[in-house]
């Protein structure tokens, strides 16, 4: 799975180089520096003032769907795949809450850092177990 964190910094910083969206914090004139989070506002490179869409640490803070794989392979946790999905979720929330209350994020900045990491990692669990059946299939 280093495939999904390599993609998640990819697209990550991908992201925030063309999106330019500016942090809270960092405004001083909130309302006239405010884009919303789909307003593409290009400022000619990367800047961490500009770098609040998406937000790297909730997407990064997904990581921990990685626990998911566990169960198959350790017989112990096939119970447990409730638990892991509740710490899954409450740990996203808690990280993108406390970006949104430090002003480095807005809540949508968070939500779709969330949702990209999640929609990467499935994505690539989808191929990654399509291959594994298809060569279990073939032997």
């Amino acid at each position: 799975m280093r495939r999904w964190f390599v993609l998640v910094i990819i697209i990550m910083n991908s992201l925030k180089t063309v999106w330019g969206r500016m942090r809270f914090r960092e405004m001083t004139d909130p309302i006239n520096e405010f884009t919303s989070w789909y307003q593409i506002v290009p400022r000619g490179g990367f800047n961490n003032i500009y770098a609040s869409f998406p937000s790297g640490h909730s997407m990064n803070s997904a990581g921990v769907i990685l626990l998911m794989l566990l169960p198959p392979m350790i017989p112990a946790l096939k119970d447990r795949e409730k638990a892991l999905h509740i710490i899954v979720y409450v740990w996203c929330a808690v990280v993108g809450i406390s970006r949104v209350f430090m002003g480095a994020h807005f809540a949508s900045d968070v939500t779709v850092g969330i949702l990209l990491s999640l929609a990467i990692f499935e994505v690539l669990r989808a191929v990654f177990y399509r291959k594994e059946n298809k060569a279990n299939t073939n032997n």
